[in-house]
């Protein structure tokens, strides 16, 4: 066609009259852009503008109204010449509608994809209360008085019950990470520890199968990264799980190899080998499919739901990394994956973690804790304001300094700290941040205005280690940020960055702190990791019976007096006790209470009304039962007689 500058057609061929239906002098007699659906006369008169400032060809889109008042999508190819426009115009209707079906059917299955998962989601979550009230209420009853035969029938509820659990986890975080609902975080890390609570989480079946487990770290690799801890001990667990699992005899071997590093990031490969069933090259290849096994005899002898590598590849590609797998049929696999971690700032990192390798020790138990060598950590009788408005907290960590030359004063809250400030010099302030009277942020605000952070650096110290309480940390003027419960080399590392220069103290220490033996009968309390707890306090077992002690004095009545406080609509006291509980939990090793607090601290400041206080309640029972048993345990240890 042929149009002029005013906006009619001066000619048009006869295909104009096929498509819309108008005869020739129908379509002449009117402007154009009265054909043109009033959803693109917009967009069409700005085409035809800037077809005549640009001189230049111009292709564009649009709907043009037939005789019948239906619509038939052109495709425009337009060139200016002298006053008149030449153009070529192209009925794409038919590929239009298709295109726009499928656009709808993509999002219909998006759309069908999404609620799929959110439904499994929510299914799997509502299933967990119940599993986990099976199993603590197994748990409790394992604890008393049975016969041999209501014993052996009851690990068998237990343990059908925490594979149940399990396979229910497997569904929440595949549906969490298909909804995009999974957030990899950015937190201190030590890859030595993770790998150390993954061995020790298999340590019961490698010793059934007589196993040999072999670890092998970089000698210079930093002891303290970024990372997601949560995340990384998930898929090493997966995979060094499967390795046991699928290897009868022989060894399995983790490594982590450092390939590359600059001022800013390490990359790192980890992989585990096992001698186990291996796979063939046809069955390595669907492996990571999801709801797949490599071989469909694999699930009815092993169990499983095949979603396990899935979440595994899925979790790493999260974290910036690739996963692979390297098998031989009835030699053994390989399955390896490599992530870049961020380093953490200069000066907050402990010394370099050593290669080491526990097979063929002989006697020597190959699956008791990994002794670190580590730098002497002396504090040289730093000064050490410690504001926790928790009395156990307040005990752990000033036990811990005082035990590597520290000089401690306590604060119960911001604003005693505030007055203690204007006696004697500190050193350093470690600093809570969710306190009664006034909090951590406000508190070191207050002191920002008297004295500058080369002056008196603030320590952040909390349970809380979302990025959000760190960027706040920062804003508020804190220099660092200790998670707890405490890790004493971590704590210990961090001060020692600020430490001026003391004579140095009388107090002397042994280079490593190595963990209790596993084989304890306290370790494997349920409800209660004894051997962590002892860790975080230097193996010091007498702090630990007081702690446990003022444990049950202070909480024992706690899921009564939160009832109490919800129903009298006290929410900030509910939400205080519960945040000091999950403080105070990880701190003695009740990590399960501890990440039931956490959950409904979530739930409380969600202000949602979905509250599970029966859960906390059970968690609470069965820790506190645990505590009780643990006690009477150390206690009749000294009186008996020897053998």
């Amino acid at each position: 066609c042929i149009a002029d500058q005013e906006g009619h057609f001066r000619r048009l061929n006869r295909s104009w009259e096929e498509t819309l239906g108008y005869t020739l002098e129908e379509l002449t007699s009117q402007r154009f852009i009265d054909f043109v659906h009033p959803e693109d006369i917009e967009a069409t008169v700005a085409a035809v503008s800037a077809l005549n400032e640009k001189k230049q060809i111009l292709n564009f889109t649009n709907r043009y109204r037939c005789k019948d008042g239906s619509y038939r999508w052109i495709q425009w190819r337009s060139v200016p010449y002298k006053d008149l426009i030449y153009a070529a115009a192209r009925d794409i209707t038919e590929l239009k509608l298709t295109q726009l079906q499928l656009e709808q059917r993509t999002k219909e299955a998006e759309a069908a994809n999404q609620a799929k998962s959110e439904f499994l989601a929510n299914m799997s979550h509502e299933i967990r209360t119940p599993m986990n009230a099976i199993l603590g209420l197994s748990r409790l009853l394992l604890e008393t008085e049975l016969d041999l035969r209501q014993k052996d029938f009851l690990h068998k509820v237990y343990s059908a019950s925490q594979a149940l659990l399990e396979i229910l986890n497997d569904i929440l975080d595949y549906s969490k990470i298909e909804a995009g609902r999974i957030e990899i975080e950015q937190l201190p890390i030590s890859v030595e520890e993770v790998i150390r609570n993954t061995v020790g989480l298999f340590r019961a079946k490698i010793e059934e199968k007589g196993l040999i487990v072999s670890v092998e770290l970089p000698p210079a690799l930093p002891p303290v990264l970024q990372g997601d801890p949560m995340r990384l001990s998930q898929v090493l667990n997966n995979l060094v799980g499967n390795a046991v699992k699928f290897t009868e005899n022989g060894e399995v071997r983790l490594k982590v190899e450092q390939m590359q590093e600059d001022s800013k990031t390490v990359t790192l490969c980890f992989s585990v080998q096992d001698t186990g069933i291996g796979l063939a090259e046809d069955e390595a290849e669907r492996l990571f499919q999801a709801f797949t096994q490599a071989d469909s005899t694999i699930s009815r002898k092993y169990g499983g739901t095949g979603l396990g590598l899935t979440i595994c590849q899925r979790l790493v590609a999260l974290m910036g990394g690739t996963i692979s797998v390297s098998s031989q049929k009835n030699i053994g696999s390989t399955f390896s994956f490599v992530i870049q971690m961020d380093k953490v700032p200069p000066g907050t990192a402990a010394e370099n973690l050593h290669s080491f390798s526990e097979a063929g020790m002989g006697t020597t138990d190959p699956l008791k804790a990994f002794p670190v060598q580590q730098q002497i950590l002396e504090l040289n009788r730093l000064r050490i304001l410690l504001v926790e408005d928790n009395r156990i907290n307040q005990e752990v960590a000033a036990e811990i300094l005082r035990q590597y030359g520290a000089e401690v004063t306590l604060a119960d809250h911001g604003a005693d700290a505030l007055k203690l400030l204007t006696g004697p010099g500190f050193d350093v302030v470690l600093m809570d941040l969710h306190m009664p009277v006034m909090d951590g942020f406000e508190a070191t605000r207050k002191i920002r205005e008297r004295y500058d952070s080369a002056t008196l650096p603030v320590i952040a110290m909390t349970a809380a280690v979302m990025q959000d309480d760190r960027e706040r940390c920062t804003a508020a003027g804190m220099v660092d940020f200790v998670a707890k419960p405490v890790n004493p080399v971590e704590l210990l590392t961090v001060l020692k960055r600020f430490q001026k220069a003391k004579s140095p103290s009388s107090v002397h220490h042994e280079a490593a702190v190595v963990p209790p033996d596993m084989h304890d009968s306290g370790s494997a309390l349920p409800s209660l990791d004894v051997a962590t707890a002892l860790r975080r306090m230097s193996g010091n077992t007498n702090l630990f019976a007081s702690l446990l002690k003022s444990f049950i004095n202070e909480h024992a009545q706690a899921a009564d007096e939160l009832a109490g406080y919800l129903v009298q609509g006290q929410n900030e006291n509910a939400l205080y006790l519960v945040h000091n509980i999950k403080g105070v939990a990880g701190t003695v090793g009740a990590m399960q209470l501890m990440k039931t607090a956490a959950t409904l601290e979530q739930q409380l400041r969600s202000d949602a009304g979905q509250a599970d206080l029966d859960f906390f309640a059970r968690e609470l029972e069965l820790t506190l039962s645990a505590i009780n048993r643990y006690l009477l345990d150390q206690e009749q240890s000294l009186i008996r007689p020897y053998s």
